[in-house]
């Protein structure tokens, strides 16, 4: 993100975060339909943990059973994914300073095969799903249309050889047009 788009870290973060969801909630169009899902879990010493999702209703995801979880936080959710940093890449993109993440941050699009409330003398109260890979379903379409809806300077590294994920990668993703693969 260029740092004209921000006035510091967490202001990127919460920006891109808007632009992440926005691209995913459009990638799922015209087929499925999308909606808010925010959780809490508290841990027995009163630590709230707050998650801030995409419940994904339509083939192969009747009754909302599918969730898209991604680098999104909010400002009450969320908090330490999607973080910012700022780096200067000089000699690179001609010395531009611009906001990036800091580490990897995944996204996952999967069918919730159960889901649970999980309540224990010393784990607290935690909401937990077991879930799959949608047969049939095209993640490598579905990852380009996502990279089509950002901004021309996103960059969308996608790493897909793990969890059985379909993709061949990894991949470089810019406008949905993959500019790096290695197999």
């Amino acid at each position: 993100m260029p740092v004209s788009e921000a006035v510091d870290e967490t202001d990127a973060k919460l920006k891109m975060s808007d632009l992440m969801e926005n691209a995913i909630r459009k990638a799922f169009l015209p087929h499925y339909q999308t909606k808010s899902f925010e959780y809490e879990n508290v841990s027995t010493l009163g630590v709230r943990d707050r998650h801030s999702d995409i419940l994904v209703e339509g083939p192969d995801c009747e009754n909302w059973s599918c969730i898209a979880i991604a680098p999104i936080p909010t400002e009450t959710a969320l908090q330490w994914k999607g973080k910012m940093v700022k780096i200067d890449e000089t000699g690179i993109s001609g010395g531009n300073e611009h906001y990036v993440y800091k580490g990897l941050q995944n996204l996952v699009f999967v069918r919730i095969t159960k889901k649970y409330e999980e309540d224990g003398a010393f784990s607290g109260h935690w909401l937990r799903f077991q879930s799959e890979l949608l047969p049939g379903f095209d993640y490598e379409q579905f990852f380009q249309r996502i990279s089509e809806n950002l901004p021309d300077w996103v960059f969308y590294y996608i790493q897909t050889k793990n969890k059985g994920n379909p993709l061949e990668g990894p991949a470089l993703l810019n406008k949905g047009v993959k500019t790096f693969i290695s197999g």
